[in-house]
């Protein structure tokens, strides 16, 4: 299951993260910047509550791979016109 999150631009972001998602007992992998990946599919609960851990750090997950593009491109320095 992919998930893509917001502000999550550096190695101790990263590491925030993991910490959150591995207190809800999963693992997961770092795909890209502000991209990652989790071995099992959450249910919308664990969904939730792992958005809510995330957000007290400055984090949000992002719904969609559009979202997550617009804010790359943010972060990268990018106008989108």
């Amino acid at each position: 299951m992919k998930f893509f999150v917001k502000n999550m631009v550096c190695e101790a972001c990263k590491m925030v993260v993991k910490s959150e998602l591995e207190k809800l007992g999963f693992r997961c992998s770092f795909i890209g910047p502000g991209e990652l990946e989790v071995d099992e599919a959450l249910t919308e609960n664990q969904i939730s509550s792992f958005d809510e851990a995330i957000k007290a750090y400055g984090f949000e997950l992002m719904n969609d791979q559009k979202g997550y593009q617009i804010e790359k491109n943010k972060t990268c320095g990018f106008r989108m016109d």
